[in-house]
Parts: C-alpha cells; structure tokens; sequence
C-alpha cells in the first residue's frame, strides 16, 4: 500500500516541480520492516521544466519505535493495558460530539467495579489484586469489538464504550450485562479464595445535548 502512495508523491513532484516529504515502510530481504523518510527535490532545465528528481532518504525506525512507546504510555494502563482514564474521556468526548452531529445514532458506556476488591487485596496482598484486576481487564476486552474502547477511570472502575444504533443493547448482546457472577481465585493455599462478582452498571445517550462527563459523573 505504500509503494502506490510514494510513486503518486513522485509522478507529482514531477508534474509540479514542487518536492514532497512523507513516511513509508520498507521491506527488508529478511521480511524485517523498516521505517524510512524521503524527501524529493526536483532538478529544472533550462526551460523550467523537471529533468530529475534527487531523493535523500533516512531511516527512522527508532524514532517511530520510540514515538509508539510514548503514545502507549501516555495513553494506557500500565497494569491492565487497557485506556488510561485521560485518554479514555478524550475518546469518551469524540464519541459524544459524533453523536450531536448525527441524530440517528447512539451509543452506550459500560461502568464495572469489582465487589470487595479492598478485602481481596487486605487478605491476599496487592499482586494479587493486580492479577485480579488484569484477569477482569481481559474478559472485558474479550466481549468488545475492536471498534470499541474499553479503559481503566479509577482503582478497580473498569469502564467500556462503544458506539451502535442498538444503545444499550449493545453490550447485552456482547454477554457483558446478563449474567452473574464471575470467579476470581486467589491463588493456592487460600481455601476461602472469595468469588467476587463484578457490579455492572450502564449509562446511554440517545439525545445531543450535555457534558460526556456527566456519563460517568467523575
């Protein structure tokens, strides 16, 4: 896909003798992928007109590297992987300005919470709250489309978003509403392992108008 969109950037800094920069990937003989930056600079005659094009190129694979590292921390978890809170209400906002703009659309929120979380980690220890918490982060990307997005608000408040004319529906037809309680076991050597369940509650918008924080009330 990238070798049609460099060869279109080349044929026009040929028609217009302007030279473009742009960013594309490059297939090593090994099948490794490289990052690379080029710049054409077109060449006149003496008539004005383009006669060749030099092309300097770089490599930027650790820079793009180093880029994606930044943007995954400065917008997930880092225990769950699932969106931090920051950027979860950025995608929260852009989902319910989306919505006053189109009258037949709707979308819903899903806030989760795990019941006794604090007893979980008073009786068996924080890592073991933290596998808890990474356990429940799984079953909710589990039962989310990829379109969906699914974020960490709070210590144990998991929340999920998702946008579809069904509203609420949504999410029941995902298996993420109907049903009881799942089981989080502690680990060996804890015969009283507590079944913990976890407490859905669910907020959706048909109508423009009003605060996306005001979904979630944080």
């Amino acid at each position: 896909d990238d070798r049609a969109r460099v060869q279109e950037i080349f044929r026009r800094t040929v028609d217009t003798g302007n030279g473009e920069r742009t960013e594309f990937r490059f297939v090593l003989k090994d099948g490794r992928i490289r990052h690379m930056e080029s710049e054409g600079r077109p060449i006149h005659d003496a008539d004005g007109n383009v006669c060749k094009v030099i092309v300097v190129s770089r490599d930027i694979t650790e820079r793009k590297r180093i880029e994606s590292e930044l943007l995954e921390l400065a917008t997930t978890d880092s225990l769950t992987g699932l969106a931090n809170r920051r950027y979860f209400l950025a995608r929260l906002g852009q989902e319910h300005a989306r919505m006053q703009r189109l009258e037949d659309q709707r979308a819903a929120v899903l806030m989760l919470d795990l019941d006794f979380f604090k007893n979980v980690n008073d009786r068996h220890g924080h890592a073991t709250g933290d596998s808890v918490l990474k356990h429940f982060a799984s079953l909710l990307r589990r039962g989310l489309r990829r379109i969906d997005t699914a974020g960490r608000v709070g210590g144990e408040d998991l929340v999920a978003e998702g946008a579809d004319r069904r509203g609420h529906r949504l999410f029941d037809a995902r298996g993420l509403i109907s049903g009881g309680t799942t089981r989080a076991h502690c680990g060996k050597g804890h015969p009283d392992s507590p079944e913990r369940g976890m407490h859905r509650g669910q907020q959706f918008v048909s109508q423009p108008g009003g605060d996306h924080l005001e979904l979630l009330a944080l």
